[in-house]
């Protein structure tokens, strides 16, 4: 048992090494309209609603789970921001208030949005890989990180449409769309009609796909631009030396 509460305490202290206070309140913010989405939601929403709010403890679990020494201890808390943005634009504001009925193509947004964030995500992960300043020197240099950060993005984004596919198919939720009808003059609407056969039943297969479009364009235009910072960064280094 003291070992446990040492654990809870030194994970704790390891917050705060990392983020601030004020950081550190905005997670529990995020995680209280959570809490009110899944008391309020409809019955068939609640489980992955449940799921999703999960992940906004993944990073203290899984440091609070973590050797000192180990990989997972050195994944930076700041990767729980990210979580966090994700959950509150996609959980809470598309999936419970439900915002796009107000805010025209806001899943496109949401998709749009998550692509950079998960490339950023991906570099803290592979920093986290290196134990030693010459490992970081190797592993993070610009066109190896931009390229795992890339592809880091391409996974999560593909994960993301399982978890929908499973969360509608198993628990009744309406993730791709099963219950949206696009605009008349909605740009992918028009698209869709001049290059779909298969009539409206198809609607959700383009949801699907085209929320995946819109993730790998700007999972793209991010890797680009880590690539030109990283390279910079590494410039002023070297020319310190």
């Amino acid at each position: 048992m003291n070992r446990i509460i040492s654990k809870i305490k030194y994970t704790f202290n390891s917050i705060f090494k990392e983020i601030s206070v004020a950081e550190y309140i905005s997670w529990w913010v995020v995680r209280v309209l959570l809490i009110w989405a899944i008391i309020a939601c409809p019955q068939s929403e609640k489980i992955m609603i449940s799921i999703n709010f999960l992940a906004l403890f993944a990073m203290s679990l899984l440091r609070f789970l973590a050797s000192k020494d180990g990989f997972a201890s050195r994944i930076s808390f700041r990767c729980q921001h990210i979580i966090n943005i994700i959950e509150f634009l996609g959980t809470f504001l598309h999936n419970f208030l439900n915002v796009g009925k107000y805010i025209d193509n806001f899943d496109r947004i949401l998709h749009v949005a998550s692509g950079p964030l998960v490339v950023i995500a991906g570099y803290y992960i592979l920093k986290a890989c290196c134990k030693t300043e010459e490992q970081r020197k190797i592993v993070l240099e610009p066109r190896t990180a931009s390229l795992f950060c890339c592809g880091f993005s391409f996974i999560v984004i593909c994960l993301w449409e399982f978890m929908e596919f499973f969360g509608d198919l198993l628990f009744g939720s309406t993730n791709q769309g099963y219950n949206c009808t696009p605009s008349n003059d909605e740009f992918w609407y028009i698209v869709f009609n001049r290059f779909n056969a298969a009539g409206a039943e198809q609607y959700p297969l383009w949801d699907t796909m085209f929320d995946m479009f819109d993730a790998a364009i700007t999972t793209a235009i991010a890797t680009v631009i880590m690539y030109l910072v990283l390279r910079s960064r590494r410039k002023k280094i070297d020319t310190q030396k």
